[in-house]
Order: structure tokens, then C-alpha cells, then sequence
């Protein structure tokens, strides 16, 4: 587990890192430059994108893991399984590429009322998606040999950099909305283009053609189950992006705006668990080539207390500082509270669930993910279409909430009975009471007039709180000692030059 441990550090640092710009670029810096159309529109863009860029992919980067520690031979250039991603990609670009454009008239009908800025830049999105698709199915290909944190600080850090830097220099007019548009998607369009470097320069890229691993006698269950990851990884991508899809046709780019801040927030409390699924999805796949279920029970359990304890501090600690943090910063991004609220409790029961997905994906069962995809899919449009018309975007917040708890208790119920495994003891119901407890004392807090004073007292009390409940309850044992590492590594930093003295 030491890898885990390194990579899961490594990964949450540069998540947390990204946030943090994005939440200086995205919440302070493009609100204040940027009409309220145009932020909506930045705001719907990468969502947009990533959908179509998950199309083209047809679940070849979780392919990538899931086969190859069945095909990795250097000297045999991985048995072209790169190669092989990437053909499939390529039908699918063709395929779906053609299926958007065919219903192109029916998607800006969707949108010319309420989001014609959306319509005027729609063929954007195309190359856009191209470079997602590229760039993810390297992420996969890395993330079959444990090479994660370059990724993550390209997608998380580098390109929120270079997207501060445009903002800024747009904050002095040294250019229009079109040109910074354009310059805001080039920044993602040169992501694949540095992780290709990369992949070269690790000496990993086998990218020549062959028709060897069409030969393989793992082609067929390499397209099967891509087919079924294709369905199966919709998860995601409906958690994340379909609600943005919806709210600029039937309420506006500006509400698209407001949302997509409560989103970002969301967003931040899953953090610690797109950072450990980084790495526990590979290592998932090797536990069941070895048939080590005694590991497999070891990742579910961890993966449940840790991401839950971590998130939930996250949650918290966002919660109650939301209203002091938009009243000194942005008025209007106050509606989105309680949608992200919603998004937050969704966030956090799909963090309790652990891995169950990986589990079943990684399983001979993962067939069955795709029938909860599908379920996942209709109940989360029907949401959306009954939702956000009544309750505008916490409606949205609330259509993707129920849609993916009732996913995740599905999914638990099926690893429990067929997989027989459950991640759940009496460290999570500890978990769970001291979350209820510190919510209750947030509510509780009162303000005191001073957004900032409230802003630093009430993050303060939640800190301490929740370090307590790490150090004295015991709850994730990972977790406390590494914090109890660190403290020690820098009370050595710190006292270094007091015993010189001495």
C-alpha cells in the first residue's frame, strides 16, 4: 500500500493545488471581466466537451487498465495495446462526430432561446473534445503503470495556469471575447500535447501500427469491455456534466454560471476521492488477477473511511464558510447554496459507497454496470426535465443528488450479495455520527457581523473539530499517521536550528 499512499498524497496535493487556483480564477478573476453570459458559457464549455470527448472514447482508457497487466511486454511494445486504444477511439470519433452533427439542428433549437452565445460557438467544441479524448486515453495508458501525478498536474494545476494568465491579461483588454475564448480553449487543447512528450520521454510510446494485438486472444474481451465501460463510465460523466446540459436551454447561461460555481464547489469535496481512484482502480485490477480477495476487501474498506472522513471535512469546511466567502466576494453566486448542499450530501454518499464500481468493473460481473448505467441515465434525465423547471438550479442539484444516491445503493447491494464484499464497520458508523455532530455545530455557530472574521473563526473551529475526531477517535488510521508524520517532520524543521545552537 506504500504506493497508494505516495500516489494518493501526491495526487491530493495537486488536486487541492488546482482548486485553489480555480477557485481564484473562476470564482474571483473571470466573474468580474466577463459579461454574465460569457462566464456561463465558460462555465458550459468543458462540461459540454467532455461529454462528446467520452463518446469518442468508448472506453479505451479504462480498457488501457483493466488489460494491461495482461499485455505489458516492453519488448514487444506492450503488444500495440496503445495503438489499439486509440483505433477504436478513432471509430468512434467518426460515428459519433457524425451523430452530433446530423442533430445539430435539434441542439441549437434546445438552446437559441435562452443560451445564443452557446449556438454562435458551438462548432468550438469539437476540437476541443478531440484534445480530451487524446489526452485521457494517455491518462489511462499511465495510469495501467502507476504514473498518475503527471496527469493529474496537467489536468488540475498547469492548465489552470495558463487560464489565469489569459484572464489576466483579458482583465487589462488587451484582446476581445472571441480571441480570449479561443485562447481559453488552446490551453486545453495543449494538454495531450505535453502528455505525449511525456509518455516519449518515459520511454513508453508505441504508437506504431500493427495488427498483432488484433491477433491477441484478448481482442474480443479488450472490445467487450470497453463496450460495457463505454456504458458503464457514464457514471461520471452524467454526475458531472449533464445538468450543465440542460440549465442553459431551460433557464440560462447566467443561472449555467451561477451553478457551475456550486458545481466547482461540489466538486472540491470529491477531490480526495478522484485522487485515491486514481491509483485503486489499477491495483483493483491486479488484486483480482491474483485473486487476492483479502485485498480487494482492504481496498473497499479504506477507499469508504478515508474518502468519506476526508470529503466530509472538505464539505464542512466549504458549508460554513459559504455565505461570509460570496457576500465579500460575489452577491449573486448566493443562490447556488443550497444546490450545492445537495451536491455536496450526493458527493458524499458516492464517496461512502468506496469503490464499488471498480469492483464490479474489474469483476467478470461488469456487465451489469451498464444496466445501472442505464437506469442511472433515465433517472437522472427524467430528473433534470421535472426538476430544474420547478426549482431552477437547485432543482438541478437535487436532480443529480437522488439519481446518484439511488445509483450507489444499487450498485453496494450488488457487490454485497453477488461479491460478497461490504466496506462498512464500526469505524464508519464513527464516521458518520461525528459528521452529523459537526454539521449540527455549524448551524449552530453564530455570525458576527465580520464576513472575513466569521469566514476565518467558523473555518477555524471546523479544523480543530475535525482534528480532534482524527487524532483522539482514531478513525482512519492512514490518515492519522500521516498527519502525525508530517507534524513530526516539520516540528524536526522547525527545531533544527535551536539545537544547533545548543
Amino acid at each position: 500500500m506504500g504506493v497508494v499512499k505516495k500516489e494518493g498524497i501526491r495526487n491530493t496535493i495537486l488536486y487541492y493545488s488546482g482548486i485553489v487556483l480555480g477557485y481564484f480564477t473562476t470564482i474571483i478573476l473571470l466573474p468580474k471581466v466577463l459579461h454574465d453570459d460569457q462566464y456561463g458559457l465558460i462555465r458550459v464549455l468543458i462540461p459540454y466537451a467532455a461529454m462528446i470527448a467520452f463518446f469518442y472514447q468508448l472506453g479505451m482508457p479504462n480498457m488501457l487498465v483493466r488489460f494491461f497487466p495482461y499485455l505489458k511486454d516492453k519488448k514487444k511494445a506492450h503488444n500495440s495495446i496503445l495503438f489499439f486504444a486509440y483505433s477504436v477511439a478513432a471509430v468512434g470519433f467518426v460515428v459519433f462526430t457524425s451523430v452530433f452533427l446530423i442533430f445539430k439542428k435539434e441542439i441549437i433549437h434546445f438552446y437559441s432561446l435562452k443560451a445564443a452565445l452557446l449556438v454562435q460557438y458551438y462548432y468550438v467544441l469539437f476540437p476541443l473534445a478531440i484534445s480530451i479524448a487524446v489526452f485521457e486515453i494517455l491518462n489511462g495508458y499511465c495510469r495501467a503503470q502507476l504514473k498518475t501525478y503527471f496527469a493529474t498536474f496537467l489536468n488540475e494545476v498547469y492548465v489552470r495556469l495558463l487560464i489565469l494568465g489569459i484572464g489576466g491579461l483579458y482583465f487589462y483588454h488587451l484582446f476581445n471575447f472571441q480571441t480570449f475564448l479561443y485562447l481559453y480553449v488552446a490551453c486545453y487543447m495543449t494538454n495531450p500535447v505535453i502528455m505525449l512528450f511525456y509518455v516519449w520521454r518515459n520511454k513508453m510510446l508505441f504508437l506504431r501500427p500493427s495488427l498483432q494485438v488484433y491477433r491477441s486472444e484478448y481482442r474480443g474481451k479488450m472490445l467487450n469491455y470497453g463496450f460495457f465501460n463505454f456504458f458503464g463510465g457514464a457514471t461520471g460523466m452524467l454526475m458531472d456534466k449533464l445538468d450543465f446540459l440542460f440549465i442553459p436551454g431551460l433557464l440560462s447561461l447566467a443561472d449555467a454560471g451561477i451553478y457551475g460555481v456550486a458545481a466547482l464547489l461540489a466538486t472540491a469535496v470529491a477531490l480526495p476521492a478522484k485522487a485515491l481512484l486514481q491509483i485503486l482502480y489499477p491495483l483493483t485490477a491486479e488484486a483480482y488477477k491474483s485473486g487476492d480477495r483479502e485485498q480487494l476487501r482492504y481496498l473497499y474498506k479504506t477507499s469508504c473511511d478515508v474518502q468519506l472522513f476526508v470529503g466530509s471535512f472538505m464539505f464542512m469546511i466549504i458549508w460554513v464558510s459559504y455565505d461570509s466567502f460570496f457576500s465579500l466576494i460575489h452577491h449573486q453566486f448566493l443562490l447556488g447554496k443550497y444546490a450545492f448542499l445537495i451536491l455536496g450530501i450526493g458527493r458524499l454518499f458516492d464517496m461512502a459507497t468506496g469503490i464499488n464500481g471498480s469492483l464490479i468493473m474489474n469483476s467478470k460481473h461488469y456487465r451489469w454496470d451498464m444496466l445501472f448505467t442505464v437506469f442511472l441515465v433515465v433517472l437522472t434525465l427524467v430528473n433534470n426535465i421535472v426538476f430544474i423547471p420547478i426549482y431552477g438550479i437547485t432543482g438541478a442539484g437535487l436532480a443529480t443528488a437522488t439519481a446518484v444516491i439511488l445509483y450507489n445503493l444499487f450498485k453496494f447491494a450488488f457487490v454485497w450479495k453477488v461479491l460478497k464484499l461490504q466496506p462498512f464497520s464500526i469505524v464508519t458508523l464513527k464516521i458518520v455520527l461525528a459528521i452529523m455532530a459537526m454539521f449540527g455545530i455549524g448551524l449552530l455557530l453564530p455570525s458576527s457581523g465580520s464576513y472575513i472574521f466569521d469566514l476565518m473563526y467558523k473555518s477555524t473551529v471546523i479544523c480543530f473539530l475535525y482534528l480532534m475526531c482524527l487524532l483522539y477517535l482514531n478513525i482512519t488510521p492512514e490518515i492519522s499517521s500521516t498527519v502525525i508524520a508530517l507534524y513530526n517532520r516539520g516540528l524536526k524543521i522547525v527545531t533544527k536550528p535551536l539545537r544547533k545552537r545548543g
